[in-house]
């Protein structure tokens, strides 16, 4: 049952995040086409700079996370590739709030399923692995005593 629950689940992620990047992908393009900042021809490659980065710092997130060790860059990546994706999907839109909420559903949908995912791995490796979530510190040798020189004995 659980193996079941896991490939639908999957799949459901699966074809979430795919629909999600598709419709963000064209928002920005048409946003990119439009502004006129990129050379024609060239707007198809701005949405994957805007959205790859984010499952890029959540994969170095996820390394990170499962050895101990912090993920600045990481987080700090991921914060403005997911605001720039929310904005540039929201400069897309119509000017008024519904448009403004349907356009945030893409690129929300889209840092749900890949943190949901990446959630999923980190719990993965970490039951492979052994090792708690977050440990910051690794496990020390034990300490072997140090043997006291003996003193030479006086014989007489």
């Amino acid at each position: 049952m659980r193996r079941t629950i896991a490939i639908i689940t999957i799949a459901l992620m699966g074809a979430v995040g795919t629909l999600a990047f598709a419709v963000s992908y064209d928002s920005i393009r048409l946003f990119a086409e439009r502004s006129g900042t990129v050379q024609s021809g060239w707007a198809f490659a701005i949405p994957p700079l805007v959205d790859l980065p984010i499952l890029m710092a959540s994969a170095k997130w996820l390394e990170r996370s499962v050895h101990g060790e912090k993920a600045r860059m990481a987080q700090a990546v991921l914060i403005i590739a997911a605001l720039a994706s929310l904005a540039f999907n929201i400069a897309q839109a119509p000017h008024h709030l519904g448009a403004w909420a349907v356009a945030l559903v893409p690129p929300a949908a889209l840092m749900a399923t890949v943190e949901m995912a990446f959630e999923e791995l980190r719990r993965a490796a970490v039951r492979a692995n052994r090792v708690p979530i977050g440990r910051q510190d690794t496990p020390k040798p034990e300490a072997k005593p140090t043997p006291t020189p003996k003193r030479p004995t006086r014989r007489s």
